[in-house]
């Protein structure tokens, strides 16, 4: 699998004692999931490509909503969660 993300900050402020901050990030991503491990493993990628919205309230807390587009269409994840 590989991922390419740029993220890009587009506002930061504090609110309720903490400093929050809002970025946007295009991304794509190529990947496969193979049935069998004599599969070659990067043959006929999966491509998608899409932008992702990250809130960020330092130093622990991610929320993100991530819109993708590949061959099987549109999908969208959302979440809470610790920063990577």
């Amino acid at each position: 699998m590989v991922n390419l993300e740029v993220r890009r900050q587009v506002a930061a402020f504090n609110a309720f004692g903490t400093h929050l901050t809002l970025q946007v990030a295009p991304f794509y991503d190529a990947g496969r999931v193979f049935e069998h491990g004599s599969t070659f493993p990067i043959g006929r990628l999966h491509n998608v490509l899409g932008v992702g919205v990250r809130g960020i309230a330092a130093p622990f807390i991610v929320g993100y909503l991530d819109v993708g587009y590949g061959g099987e269409g549109a999908a969208v994840f959302t979440g809470i969660d610790y920063p990577f």
